[in-house]
């Protein structure tokens, strides 16, 4: 490259660590960053640092505390359980902060990008904040609603920039989440256009079933378990990738299911591109992939998650993915519906990110 085109910064990453979405949508940037010679150190902890270690093997990686969030066994108590857990949330946010703090006085770091984690960012250098949910759904009403946009929107002000993997108008992909009626005061809101870390569609296969895991427990092994019991009794070769990264061991399993823990890039996209039908999750991260993929999916959102329910009944509207609950779930009736192929947006659509990253570290 240009050396004229070419950035000498050092900056600190860190990305929330429920489930592996942000984690992966983090990929596209960082590796951006690093073309455009950036020096890279990425905070994490577990299977994030894990994922990131495998895609970004040429950046520092720092020791951070995650947040350690668990989900129910029962979706009708996610908002009791999470409430629960807000003390311990609230916590983790004030900690990563002195984390930062002190590890900038050793590291000297000329910006920071956060993904999703509100409590990393810096009074006296650039911080910016990636987030696609502007807007929360609690469930609970929107009076709520309105609190919780209040409290977010207080800790998305502490960043100087706030970016948001969607497009600032329609057909937008995560609806009222990205797009809500109020906005921050103090940040600048600036829209990616959509993230993912597959490679640019290849001609289209038509063979086999992937089901791709992910998400927090216990519900990510609840619907796995479901799946083993019920793959028997289908024809066809399905293929699971767990979401486990640095995981070893693998469930007993027949010939006729591949399993795999997890797996790199370029293995995913391929898979993906080969796939008749792909079984999901509709967590964002994934979404953009499926997006970027064009590939035929059914969406099984995770009980009791507002977000997760909220965007699989928006993408079914649009005619764009079919989804099925998990108490409804089996893999004779996903099998059954008519996926279409999904929506594609343009090329451009996946490298608007760019012209936002570069503002920001020039």
């Amino acid at each position: 490259m240009d050396s004229k085109n070419t950035i000498t910064r050092r900056l600190v990453y860190s990305a929330l660590d429920w489930g592996l979405g942000h984690a992966s949508r983090s990929v596209p940037i960082l590796r951006h960053l690093q073309l455009k010679g950036c020096q890279i150190s990425i905070a994490a902890s577990g299977q994030t640092a894990e994922l990131l270690k495998i895609e970004c093997p040429w950046a520092e990686f720092l020791q951070i505390p995650g947040y350690g969030v668990t989900y129910p066994e029962q979706g009708g108590s996610f908002r009791s359980h999470i409430f629960r857990q807000l003390p311990e949330i609230l916590s983790a946010i004030r900690q990563e902060h002195i984390w930062l703090k002190k590890a900038m006085k050793v590291h000297h770091w000329d910006a920071v990008i956060s993904d999703n984690r509100y409590g990393f960012w810096h009074p006296d250098v650039p911080s910016a904040i990636i987030t696609h949910q502007l807007q929360i759904i609690s469930g609970m009403g929107k009076i709520i609603d309105g609190f919780a946009r209040k409290g977010l929107y207080a800790w998305i002000n502490n960043f100087t920039d706030c970016w948001v993997p969607d497009f600032p108008h329609e057909p937008s992909l995560a609806g009222i989440l990205s797009h809500p009626v109020k906005l921050p005061a103090k940040a600048k809101i600036k829209y990616l256009g959509l993230l993912s870390r597959l490679n640019k569609p290849s001609p289209l296969g038509s063979s086999g079933i992937l089901i791709l895991l992910s998400g927090p427990e216990p519900q990510r092994s609840i619907l796995e378990s479901m799946i083993l019991d019920q793959v028997a009794d289908i024809a066809e070769p399905v293929t699971l990738v767990r979401g486990l990264p640095g995981e070893v061991s693998l469930p007993p399993h027949g010939e006729q299911l591949r399993i795999h823990n997890h797996l790199p890039t370029s293995d995913i996209s391929k898979l993906i591109q080969e796939a008749a039908i792909i079984i999901c999750r509709p967590g964002y991260s994934t979404i953009m992939d499926l997006v970027r993929s064009g590939r035929k999916a059914v969406l099984i959102p995770t009980p009791g998650q507002t977000e997760q329910e909220y965007l699989a009944i928006r993408l079914q509207e649009k005619g764009w993915f079919p989804s099925l609950a998990q108490q409804d779930f089996s893999l004779s009736k996903a099998l059954g519906i008519k996926a279409p192929h999904g929506h594609i947006f343009p090329e451009e659509s996946f490298e608007q990110f760019k012209n936002v990253v570069d503002d920001f570290v020039m």
